[in-house]
């Protein structure tokens, strides 16, 4: 770490920068709020002398919090650095300080574009951050969702890792993509990310989607379903089970897919 750390100091929050001026996430403290205004500031962030025009320090971490004591009118604890540091250095002391509980994939995403743009390739983004490349790439991928889009597909159920495989995806694909994923499964619950892979590569006209059909008889019945590559008779069993679950708790409503076939 570049620079002497010096002990913590209680500092004016109105002297401070935020690493990121013009990012409303890094002042959102909503979700932290409950427990700072119960317990006070445990963890102190850090800074540095503000090496851009305005305020005369810059808060490497804690910017959440720094916010929270500007709203509450209160000093921010910090370590101080008594050297600037550049962009890059910036960035990879907010991810791998100690202090630093948990970052959200938007900021990462953020994080690793500004590096990108300076010329770092995404492996080397990915070293300096101390992340893996799958974690950059992911949250890059997730980065070209719009916000609001975003928001309504998590709140229907949609998880992070599905909303990864369809952010690459684009026109009549992606809305595809889309509606498979806020479709509930036959069990009733939201679509797998595996599921969707799997649909994705489907309709991208993978090998994998010539699927059998299979007929059996259950009692005055005969059930034809659709099986998929290197299925086997315990899988199917399971899916059926999900299937009959799913049509007691819902007996009016068909299950997704539902159609009569000619006889």
């Amino acid at each position: 770490m570049p620079g002497d750390v010096l002990p913590v100091r209680a500092i004016p929050p109105r002297d401070v920068d935020f690493l990121a001026e013009n990012n409303g996430r890094e002042r959102d403290f909503s979700d932290i709020a409950p427990s700072l205004d119960t317990n006070g500031q445990t963890f102190p962030g850090m800074v540095c002398p503000n090496p851009n025009p305005g305020k005369p320090l810059l808060c490497l971490d804690g910017n959440r919090r720094l916010a929270w004591c500007l709203s509450r009118d209160r000093e921010f604890m910090a370590l101080v650095l008594d050297k600037p540091v550049s962009r890059s250095e910036a960035l990879r002391i907010k991810h791998t300080s100690d202090l630093k509980k948990k970052l959200t994939l938007d900021q990462i995403a953020e994080d690793a574009a500004a590096l990108l743009d300076e010329g770092m390739t995404q492996a080397e983004a990915a070293r300096l951050l101390d992340r893996s490349e799958a974690t950059i790439s992911r949250a890059l991928s997730l980065s070209l969702f719009p916000e609001d889009e975003r928001k309504a597909l998590l709140e229907k159920g949609v998880c992070h890792s599905s909303l990864s495989v369809i952010a690459p995806l684009c026109g009549e694909q992606k809305a595809k993509a889309i509606s498979f994923a806020t479709t509930p499964g036959p069990d009733g619950k939201p679509r797998k990310r595996d599921e969707l892979v799997l649909f994705i590569k489907r309709m991208k006209g993978d090998k994998e989607k010539r699927a059998k059909q299979v007929s059996f008889t259950v009692g005055r019945r005969k059930l034809v379903v659709q099986s998929l590559k290197d299925d086997n008779a315990g899988a199917l069993i399971e899916d059926l089970k999900a299937l009959i679950d799913r049509l007691r708790r819902f007996p009016d409503t068909p299950p997704e897919g539902w159609q009569y076939l000619p006889g």
